[in-house]
């Protein structure tokens, strides 16, 4: 089952690496080196804890790049029920896809506040489109926590050679 939702993930991952793509520069002016320098990579989420404090099973990537754009996917669960039904159910999709979140759109970094803000430009849920969304952040070294509403995430920078 693991290695269904990882190999899930890749093909969702490169689907959304095609569309980013296609997508150019999302349109926007490119940004100064230094101001998205330090988030330009891939991170890996390493830990998902909810608003009360409680440890979820969490599995993703988020990728910034240099001109301001973002893909990110998040499973907050591994432990989804598997489709049995041929063709599935609407409710083996929702109950499957329910702890699923992948989108991307633009970025913009305010060091100042510590936040970041995305503007989705596609998302699995369609009411988060071309609504921004502001995190709050921490990073010491190669980690970085965002503060969502919901919790936190915890991502490490993966090295690429």
């Amino acid at each position: 089952m693991k290695n269904l939702i990882l190999n899930t993930l890749r093909f969702t991952g490169f689907l959304t690496l095609i569309m980013l793509y296609a997508f150019g520069n999302c349109q926007q002016q490119p940004k100064s080196e230094t101001e998205i320098k330090p988030w330009v990579g891939k991170w890996v989420v390493i830990e998902g804890t909810d608003s009360s404090g409680v440890k979820f099973s969490e599995s993703g990537v988020y990728h910034y790049y240099a001109n301001g754009t973002f893909s990110s996917q998040l499973i907050t669960s591994l432990d989804r029920p598997a489709l049995t039904s041929n063709p599935s159910t609407p409710g083996e999709y929702v109950a499957a896809f329910d702890r699923y979140r992948a989108g991307f759109g633009r970025y913009t970094v305010n060091e100042a506040e510590g936040t970041l803000i995305y503007e989705y430009i596609c998302n699995l849920r369609p009411h988060r489109i071309e609504q921004p969304t502001k995190v709050s952040f921490k990073v010491e070294n190669d980690k970085m926590t965002l503060i969502y509403n919901f919790g936190t995430i915890t991502l490490k920078r993966e090295k690429t050679d």
